[in-house]
């Protein structure tokens, strides 16, 4: 019973994995511009000053906690992005910087209040991803990368991957079972990344996005077709192609 889900305006629409065939849509109040598949199925959805919880397996909507909802400044502004960080939630948004929740309780932080547990990059964000040794990954708008460590006294000496990727726009990262890194740019298309073997390389593809399922596919974008690949770690192999349309 497993469905692809896409949450826009004005509704959530529920395809068929395999047929991308419509097989559900229900209707939405309000316009969503970040979501986040999390725990228990459960979809995140944001729009202005709000988070609505959709429930995939029951196929209802679920009460939004208190602690989402008491926050003043969380109360008026745009969530871009929301993403799992260990137990908490982070949620960055488009002018007032980035907050994180804790559903164990129910309480939101935002980036200057005392709870906040790092000191956010001043910078545009597009992505985040948290490798296999929960350092977190944040891809921001022509800056590069920052890295987030989980450990203060953890050294990583990538500044040759700074210096290939220090001025690109990284739009999103994602990690296969080897711990390698897949990193799509704005301008500059698909990187590879691996962190013990210090190898990095620019991949022929013009992606704009990139996705790794659970049998290490990836799943790339261009605005214009996605496409479901296989790689030997030195290149990728198209399996099969879908056209898209985005308004």
């Amino acid at each position: 019973n497993r469905k692809l889900t896409a949450a826009g305006y004005p509704e959530l629409t529920f395809y068929d994995p395999v047929t991308f065939e419509v097989k559900e849509v229900v209707p939405l109040e309000n316009f969503t511009s970040a979501f986040n598949l999390l725990t228990d199925d459960i979809l995140w959805m944001c729009s202005y000053g709000k988070v609505t919880f959709y429930d995939v397996n029951e196929r209802r909507f679920i009460e939004t906690p208190a602690g989402l909802k008491s926050h003043s400044l969380f109360n008026r502004t745009q969530v871009t992005y929301v993403f799992p960080y260990g137990d908490t939630i982070l949620f960055n948004t488009e002018k007032d910087g980035m907050f994180i929740y804790d559903p164990a309780e129910d309480v939101l932080y935002h980036q200057s209040e005392k709870g906040f547990p790092f000191e956010v990059p001043d910078v545009k964000i597009n992505t985040m991803f948290l490798d296999s040794s929960d350092n977190l990954w944040i891809g921001t708008y022509d800056q590069g990368y920052h890295v987030i460590y989980a450990y203060e006294e953890i050294f990583n000496n990538d500044s040759w991957l700074k210096s290939n990727l220090g001025h690109k726009s990284v739009v999103s990262i994602a990690c296969d079972s080897k711990d390698n890194l897949w990193i799509t740019t704005l301008k500059d298309g698909l990187y590879f990344y691996n962190a013990e073997s210090a190898v990095f390389k620019k991949i022929e593809s013009d992606a704009k996005e990139v996705f790794v399922d659970s049998k290490d596919r990836l799943w790339l974008t261009d605005g214009v077709f996605v496409s479901r690949c296989r790689t030997d770690g030195t290149g990728l192999k198209v399996e099969k192609s879908w056209p898209v349309f985005i308004f």
